[in-house]
């Protein structure tokens, strides 16, 4: 099989992967909770995400088909499991998670068909949805710090639906990325540029998690 065939199949794969590799982790494991420092939050969001940036930058700069990206690919959905771990428990006490999880999916996958069909008119959105995401980011971190608790209640929803429209927009995005990328693999091949599917499959492996967690909020 050349590495280009069924570049579509193996980008979904390895997204797959991660989000069985990412639920089996925030289900299951508890190895978050086992290394964190007592009364310490700060710290320990600071170590949760220099593992997260670490194991990120592993996949990105390791070279494909290097045994050590998967290495890093596996320990970046693991991690991310593990922070999405006191999430998931508050939709399973309260019997939501199969809906949320229902919804996620179906948005999901609704959102890649529109960009797997449609032709390519978001390729050009990707600075507009970065400034878009660090004005989120930004406003969210003003909020935690400056507000009071009655003040950030009442953001959440509004955030969490800001969150929602961001990654639905990415979702189509980054479906369009990876058929421009198809489109230009043999041409890539060529110059000696291998198809790197667990990078590949990270934008919309973070745009389902983001859109999960984001729905999370506002179903509660």
């Amino acid at each position: 099989m050349a590495p280009c065939d069924y570049y579509f199949g193996k980008t979904f794969a390895h997204l797959a992967g991660a989000l069985v590799v990412a639920s089996a982790s925030a289900e299951y494991s508890n190895l978050g909770a086992a290394i964190k420092v007592a009364d310490a939050p700060m710290v320990n969001l600071v170590i949760s995400f220099v593992l997260l940036l670490g194991t990120l930058f592993g996949v990105l700069l390791t070279p494909p088909g290097s045994p050590l990206k998967y290495v890093f690919f596996v320990a970046f959905a693991f991690w991310l499991g593990q922070t999405i771990k006191p999430l998931v428990k508050n939709l399973e006490d309260n019997n939501l998670l199969v809906r949320v999880l229902v919804l996620t999916t179906g948005v999901f996958v609704g959102l890649m068909a529109i960009g797997f069909y449609d032709n390519q008119n978001t390729l050009g959105f990707g600075p507009y949805l970065l400034a878009a995401l660090i004005g989120l980011i930004i406003t969210r971190i003003v909020i935690y710090l400056v507000a009071t608790p009655e003040e950030r209640a009442k953001s959440e929803n509004w955030m969490a639906l800001a969150g929602v429209g961001i990654f639905s927009l990415y979702t189509v995005y980054d479906t369009q990325i990876v058929k421009e990328n198809a489109r230009m693999c043999g041409s890539m091949l060529r110059k000696g540029r291998l198809p790197d599917y667990p990078a590949e499959s990270l934008g919309l492996f973070l745009d389902f998690v983001n859109l999960f967690t984001n729905l999370s909020e506002l179903s509660d």
